[in-house]
């Protein structure tokens, strides 16, 4: 064994969905590592390949049985590593693999990175500056971006789902249910823009806890306080999909829709959103965070947004929020965009192919995640 990797990698969280995809990729390279069983297991998703889950579980191990001196790459959310003393026991050389929404990490994360880790790695230049101009030694920091699986996710008309709409324009944003994905920016800018009447509609796929009927019930009461608000019987119409999606649907349901849209107040990377530029589609995002290293007025529509300090209504998300300042995205401007894409399709199409073509130009595909991991723990080890 090489080395080990400690991270959700069963997770339905955006941590797991990296942790998960950097190991399938490793298995793929026929790499010697092994895995450590994490705490918190979860639910394994059916979307993984029985043989790959196979070899999953073979290199799965307690961690109690690692050999010193084997270096342990960390995909998850530093308090996780400060908090398990098997992890921190200073005979493993520990490499962090994480990142951040907005422009500073907190202080606790700082101290124990700065003590325990020997490099810590960011998806992008947003979390490179966030992480150093929070303090974190910038000699121990690197940017190694992740990706998308580009044979995967690839535009086919032939593979869309039913989606029960007679409107031919979707727009579709996927996102955990919090303040920070700016779902409150998505409904006013959508319902203020369009009308029933218009050929569109907003397919909203998104998730608040364990896919709970409590949980559901949670975005249902707060999507509808929104829509309410405006007292308008002739709202354009919007889809909630709350249950829990097969990746092989998600990759239909990208595919069966024309624009995506994240007016999101940060990001640590933005997976959902890559996908769909894998994907070919046109998409409407935040002018701020981690996707602009692969987004730009080249592949992408970008919203203008205000630096704000952080809400009430986000500060409760993490902790960490407190002290940090994020972006707001404008409505309007979200509004004039949207607007611009569903009447000038034709050539919003070709930013779509303009931003495939970018990630794939530029590496940032699960393929080549793997390869600089293990070219960078190569020069660790050795």
């Amino acid at each position: 064994m090489k080395f080990a990797i400690y991270g959700p990698h069963y997770d339905i969280s955006g941590y797991g969905n990296v942790c998960r995809n950097i190991i399938i990729e490793l298995i793929k390279m026929n790499i010697n590592f092994g895995i450590i069983k994490y705490n918190d297991v979860g639910i394994i998703p059916d979307e993984i390949d029985k043989g790959i889950l196979q070899e999953i579980k073979k290199r799965e191990f307690d961690i109690e049985i690692l050999p010193k001196n084997i270096p342990i790459l960390c995909i998850t959310v530093p308090d996780v590593i400060f908090a398990d003393e098997r992890i921190i026991d200073k005979q493993h050389k520990l490499i962090l693999f994480s990142m951040y929404e907005i422009d500073t990490i907190p202080d606790i994360w700082v101290k124990g990175i700065n003590k325990f880790i020997s490099e810590a790695w960011v998806p992008s230049k947003f979390n490179y500056e966030t992480y150093k101009n929070s303090g974190v030694n910038k000699k121990i920091l690197k940017i190694m971006p992740l990706g998308v699986d580009v044979e995967k996710f690839k535009p086919n008309k032939n593979e869309i789902l039913d989606l029960d709409t007679e409107k031919k324009f979707k727009f579709l944003s996927m996102f955990q249910f919090t303040y920070r994905k700016g779902y409150d920016v998505l409904i006013k800018a959508f319902t203020n823009e369009f009308s029933r009447d218009e050929d569109v509609c907003l397919i909203i796929k998104t998730y608040e806890g364990n896919f709970t009927v409590n949980s559901k019930q949670v975005i249902f009461n707060e999507m509808n306080r929104l829509i309410n608000e405006k007292h308008n019987p002739i709202l354009p119409k919007i889809y909630l999909i709350l249950d829990k999606m097969e990746e092989e649907r998600i990759l239909k349901l990208h595919n069966s829709c024309n624009c995506y849209i994240s007016t999101s107040r940060g990001e640590g990377f933005n997976l959902p959103l890559i996908e769909s530029l894998a994907c070919e589609k046109p998409a409407i995002v935040s002018n701020y965070s981690a996707h602009l290293d692969f987004c730009n007025r080249k592949t992408s529509y970008l919203i203008n947004t205000k630096k704000t300090k952080i809400s009430k209504e986000m500060s409760w998300v993490h902790y960490g929020y407190e002290n940090g300042t994020c972006r707001e995205p404008d409505v309007k401007h979200t509004m004039k965009l949207m607007r611009h894409v569903f009447e000038n399709y034709k050539g919003a199409k070709l930013i779509g192919k303009n931003a495939r073509k970018f990630l794939i130009d530029n590496e940032f595909t699960w393929k080549d995640c793997a390869g600089r991991i293990i070219t960078r723990l190569q020069e660790l080890i050795t």
